[in-house]
């Protein structure tokens, strides 16, 4: 599963969606506990998720399916992020099928989260939104080589490395940007 954590007294309602990249059953729970589940989708079809009760930082939120969905966004529910962990997005025997991560939203700005724990294991990952997360402070996509778009603008992101030779096409920076490694970029 994605996790997520949000912060204390988060209310209902919060809105997250996934696109599937495998036909699969897919949903979502709290500690543990399914709350939209068996939701069929298509590869290339998405479906969007809504919280139904008060979340706090002790209740993990839970999308099944990981390692199978082609895109997440977080982006509804931007400012209400304490953790992220994706690690599980990759499987041994099935890889990883997710290309679009979205956690930030230019319109809500998020104090909270730190890092992306996992990213790394996101290796087919081409395009990561992480606007206004201001404590955000470095990126490590040397993992990436597939990777073409960062949407960081009004994050803290100060430095970002990136593959050598990955197909970079679009980087929206911060104005706190100091280092930025790129090698052997085609694009």
């Amino acid at each position: 599963a994605v996790e997520v954590k949000c912060l204390n007294g988060t209310e209902a309602g919060q809105k997250f969606s996934i696109v599937a990249g495998y036909p699969l059953d897919y949903g979502y729970g709290i500690n543990n506990v399914p709350r939209d589940f068996g939701v069929s989708l298509e590869v290339g079809e998405s479906y969007e998720f809504t919280t139904e009760e008060v979340v706090n930082v002790g209740d993990p939120v839970r999308i099944y399916g990981a390692p199978n969905i082609a895109e997440i966004d977080f982006s509804k529910m931007a400012d209400r992020l304490a953790v992220v962990t994706i690690a599980n997005v990759y499987d041994e025997n099935l890889g990883t099928k997710l290309t679009k991560l979205v956690l930030g939203n230019a319109s809500k700005a998020n104090y909270e989260v730190s890092e992306i724990s996992g990213l790394k294991q996101a290796s087919a990952l081409e395009y990561l939104d992480v606007q206004g997360m201001t404590n955000i402070e470095s990126l490590d996509l040397s993992n990436h080589k597939y990777f073409k778009t960062l949407k960081a603008k009004g994050s803290g992101i100060s430095s970002a490395t990136f593959a050598k030779g990955a197909p970079v096409e679009r980087l929206e920076l911060p104005s706190v940007m100091r280092a930025l490694n790129l090698n052997q970029l085609p694009h």
